[in-house]
């Protein structure tokens, strides 16, 4: 009972986490609009992030600093906003956030290797019918890309896959929710920084309208629900993990249409439906499986 329960906490944890990145897109939109360009933005968001989080961690934390969160937060950081914001720009919106979606696929099937854990052929297929309904809603027009346009996006994939592995490992090992997302900070604020001070014209926005909607985008997009998420992830296997994640198009969909008078169409609806079914079916699958391996569920609850 108290492991179900540990698992129904995770899986509200993530959900909840995947509906507040849902707004990104928008609060992007309106501080882009304002002045920000994806590399001051990704900067100015990470030093919200610091700033947040550093008192939080002295008090919480509990573990040595580790060369491995470090590199994590150097390649995978400030790194994969860089990334992706190259991809819309090479692919556009849509097809780079249909790329990205496939994250969910490759966690399913590197997670074996790395975690330890048996390989779960329905859990591959839930990722593979979530990702299809993703990529769908993201790219109604069924858009293709060119082979660079192709690798480009899929290396944020690879990126948001490595993280979240990444982060089911390191509690597997002993370290608190705010170690794990604390200590990649250092070393993910590298790459936009100089990136930022490369580009010599680019500095960060002042104009008031814009400042608020980065800062929401650093408050509650990414502090918020990077606590969410890893906290979710010590009790949710990362595979269903990364599955509940791709509420987030759904969200975003959701949004688009209240907020922009964006219309559904036809496809996309068939893939909030798919993204729908495939979460549903996961959630009720991961609240019944008996615990696979010692993993999150015998250490205790740690609190954010």
């Amino acid at each position: 009972m108290i492991v179900k329960r540990k698992k129904i906490l995770g899986l509200s944890l993530i959900a909840t986490a995947s509906l507040l990145w849902s707004s990104e897109g928008i609060a992007t939109i309106f501080a882009v609009s304002g002045g920000f360009n994806p590399y001051t933005l990704a900067l100015y968001v990470l030093i919200v992030d610091f700033i947040i989080l550093l008192p939080i961690w002295l008090i919480k934390r509990s573990a040595p600093w580790s060369i491995g969160l470090l590199l994590l937060g150097l390649l995978a950081g400030g790194g994969f906003r860089i990334i992706f914001a190259y991809s819309i720009l090479i692919n556009g919106a849509g097809i780079a956030a249909a790329l990205l979606h496939i994250a969910p696929l490759i966690v399913s099937l590197i997670s074996p290797v790395v975690l330890k854990v048996r390989f779960d052929n329905l859990s591959v297929l839930l990722a593979l019918i979530a990702v299809l309904g993703a990529y769908v809603s993201s790219n109604p027009e069924l858009r293709l890309t060119t082979a660079t346009g192709f690798l480009v996006g899929i290396v944020p994939a690879v990126m948001y896959a490595t993280q979240i592995i990444i982060s089911k490992y390191y509690h597997s090992k002993g370290f608190n929710t705010v170690d794990i997302v604390f200590q990649t900070l250092p070393t993910a604020i590298v790459l936009p920084l100089i990136t930022t001070l490369l580009l010599g014209t680019s500095t960060i926005s002042m104009n008031p309208a814009s400042l608020l909607w980065a800062t929401y985008i650093g408050v509650v997009c990414s502090t918020m629900t990077l606590l969410l998420y890893v906290e979710g992830l010590k009790y949710v296997s990362a595979t269903i993990a990364s599955i509940i994640a791709l509420l987030e198009p759904v969200g975003a969909l959701a949004l688009a249409n209240a907020i922009l008078g964006e219309s559904y169409t036809g496809i996309q609806l068939a893939g909030i439906t798919a993204i729908l079914v495939a979460t549903s079916v996961a959630t009720l699958k991961e609240v019944k499986q008996r615990p696979l391996t010692k993993i999150n569920l015998a250490t205790p609850v740690t609190t954010l």
